[in-house]
């Protein structure tokens, strides 16, 4: 509980409110914008590889806007989907942000690939 008292220490935390709002209404819009701009995309993969050092991923034979390639970090439980997937002949829809270029830290090329931020098997 804050216990404003007299009409200096009132003077003294309006403004850390009003800082402490605009920091919410920032971080709200930051986050909003970050959901807005994930995209399910229905790939039809063409190779899987998993380096256990670095990443995973999954090639599209059919690109999203000549992205081709969808990689993770490392992420081995997400390797018997993908491998499943392509074994059966199935589609995979990829979660991924086409503006996330952080990829390339880990060997996702800007050019043709994009963060995998999630995936489900499709029949």
């Amino acid at each position: 509980m804050i216990a404003i008292n007299g009409s200096h220490a009132k003077g003294r935390m309006l403004p850390k409110l009003a800082a402490v709002a605009v920091a919410a209404l920032l971080l709200t819009l930051q986050l909003a914008e970050a959901a807005w701009a994930n995209q399910w995309f229905t790939c039809q993969p063409s190779a899987v590889a998993f380096y256990p050092k670095s990443r995973l991923h999954v090639k599209c034979s059919n690109p999203q806007n000549g992205i081709e390639y969808f990689s993770m970090k490392a992420a081995a439980m997400m390797l018997p989907l993908l491998t499943e997937a392509f074994s059966g002949g199935l589609n995979v829809a990829v979660l991924y942000d086409p503006n996330d270029l952080s990829g390339e830290k880990f060997g996702c090329l800007n050019a043709d690939c994009r963060v995998l931020r999630g995936a489900s098997m499709e029949p």
